[in-house]
């Protein structure tokens, strides 16, 4: 069987997948990205065979989106992913979405570790770097996800409980799940009245089921904003991100 060096397949936006206003929402479009690193993956595996050891799994820590402009309800997008390479204990995988004759919707890069469940420890990806297919020569942003800074005083919303429906495959909580709590913490008004171009997550540590989380925001410009979700019983940061406006 051959090895996918990359991905590519349609997604249709649903009604649900988009905002009051007919655009698709960032989370979704972060939802399509997530699922088709996984298809790539699953499809990997199926050539070369189980490439992580028992209770080792997938994070992503970074991710990093530039939208050229939103798609709408019904409008079909052509996604593709790719590994852009592995360095001692981080992988980097890069994505488009564009329309089938070519207009470019969004394209953006991520970061990834491996952990092992049992030790909570990251795990080095030596080996899996003489297997692993990349393109390290195709970078679709020309660099890989930035940092966050901290933020400096941001205004908090009342805290909720992290529900069962918000976990993944693996008992944690989906990151897409993160970027929704950020991304709806300024607001309905605020959001209908602004269009998202960029966004930077980082994934800084985990939520669990049961555990109340708040998130909140500051005001970084005049077009961005950053973001952050906090774990009430430890006071500890999980997610941080930078969103910018137009």
């Amino acid at each position: 069987m051959t090895v996918p060096e990359k991905w590519r397949q349609e997604y249709e936006i649903k009604v649900y997948e988009s905002d009051a206003l007919g655009r698709a929402n960032l989370p979704s479009l972060c939802d399509y990205f997530q699922d088709m690193a996984w298809r790539h993956y699953t499809n990997v595996e199926k050539a070369l065979g189980a490439l992580l050891a028992p209770k080792q799994i997938w994070m992503m820590v970074r991710l990093e989106i530039n939208i050229e402009r939103l798609p709408k309800w019904q409008d079909v997008l052509e996604i593709e992913t790719w590994s852009r390479g592995i360095e001692r204990m981080m992988a980097y995988r890069d994505f488009t979405m564009e329309k089938k004759d070519g207009t470019r919707f969004a394209a953006g890069t991520s970061t990834w570790v491996v952990m092992d469940t049992n030790t909570g420890r990251i795990a080095r990806l030596n080996n899996l770097a003489q297997k692993w297919p990349s393109v390290p020569g195709r970078s679709s942003i020309g660099k890989s996800a930035d940092k966050v800074e901290d933020l400096n005083n941001p205004v908090f919303g009342k805290p909720f409980e992290v529900r069962y429906s918000d976990m993944d495959v693996n008992r944690h909580v989906n990151n897409v799940e993160y970027i929704k709590w950020m991304f709806d913490a300024p607001g309905m008004e605020f959001l209908e009245s602004h269009t998202i171009k960029r966004a930077v997550i980082n994934f800084m540590d985990e939520a669990k089921a049961g555990e109340e989380v708040k998130a909140g925001f500051e005001k970084a410009s005049e077009t961005s904003l950053k973001c952050t979700v906090l774990r009430l019983n430890d006071g500890r940061e999980v997610s941080r991100g930078l969103f910018e406006f137009v």
